[in-house]
């Protein structure tokens, strides 16, 4: 039994660097492979001088709004078929994510599993194209209703921008359907969809991106994207195409049995739906939650408690 940790990353070397080592040390059999967004650094093997089956792919730069975070998780996928990786079970991470538990527990779970798929996945709109889904109606009616033809950044506007600017979206949203203004990760402007590719036929499924895939279930995201270009074309135009993608396709096949469980522990914040930095105080909500990995961290904020989460993990208090 062999996992694959697929780790997108951006920044902090000395925090790649820390948790790759913790993913080796605490599974030995495990093997990493980095997806590196290379913008900031190009990323080097001998950062990791000594560890074994570490992999790393740089890859061009990408944000949250459009398709290039699974763009780089598929291409990672395809870079691993390539260089003839074994893998049973595929887990992504990003470079702020960490282990909170023995990883040994990890696999042993995976090795019971009776699932192909644990992903947290929801139907976004009912049969009328209404709400009930994960998110509410209307943030989910301007992600996926439309189609962004023009994105003018690739990062959220300054916040005065995003005040301005808010006057005139809901002034031109309050007036007609078609045309959607959108400031929420960057600015983009989108037109109404009206294709009908996503719909009662292939109905839209949403969920947290990290998500732990068997090999069939991985295998079949790829060989689907590399046969329905057009359907990722039009995903490709969504605003944040990354929390449907992958969970459409999987959930629409009738032959992979999923669960919803997801193996993360998060903390939101409620107005900007962004994972707050977790803190040693933090620590007893992450052991109650069971899961095995927690984001996010930033070790110039609180180093500290990934020191203790070590304990657990590399059982260091009984060596």
């Amino acid at each position: 039994m062999r996992v694959l940790y697929l780790i997108q990353t951006f920044k902090n070397l000395p925090q790649i660097v820390r948790l790759v080592r913790t993913i080796r040390q605490s599974d030995p059999s495990g093997v990493v492979l980095i997806s590196h967004n290379q913008e900031a650094f190009v990323l080097e093997l001998v950062a990791f001088e000594g560890l074994t089956d570490v992999y790393i792919v740089n890859v061009p730069s990408g944000c949250r709004i459009d398709f290039s975070l699974p763009a780089s998780y598929l291409a990672a996928l395809e870079r691993a078929h390539e260089l003839g990786i074994r893998f049973d079970w595929v887990i992504n991470l990003t470079g702020q994510c960490y282990p909170v538990r023995p990883l040994r527990e990890f696999v042993s779970l995976l090795e019971r599993a009776q699932v192909d798929a644990f992903i947290d996945h929801h139907q976004v709109f009912d049969e009328h194209g209404r709400g009930g889904g994960i998110w509410p109606y209307d943030e989910a009616h301007g992600r996926y209703h439309y189609q962004y033809y023009w994105r003018f950044t690739r990062t959220e506007p300054a916040w005065v921008w995003r005040k301005v600017l808010g006057i005139v979206r809901v002034m031109l949203h309050k007036i007609q359907p078609w045309v959607r203004l959108d400031t929420s990760y960057a600015l983009q402007i989108g037109l109404r969809d009206r294709t009908n590719i996503v719909g009662e036929a292939f109905p839209l499924f949403g969920g947290s991106y990290y998500m732990t895939l068997s090999h069939r279930a991985a295998s079949y995201l790829c060989e689907f994207t590399r046969s329905h270009p057009e359907i990722t074309l039009h995903f490709s135009r969504m605003n944040t195409p990354s929390e449907v993608y992958p969970h459409t396709v999987l959930a629409n096949n009738p032959e992979l049995k999923l669960s919803g469980k997801h193996h993360f522990f998060f903390d939101v914040n409620s107005k900007r739906g962004r994972p707050l930095t977790l803190k040693v105080k933090d620590l007893d909500r992450i052991t109650a939650s069971g899961a095995f990995f927690a984001r996010k961290f930033e070790p110039a904020i609180d180093s500290a408690v990934l020191d203790r989460l070590d304990q657990s993990v590399l059982d260091t208090t009984s060596a």
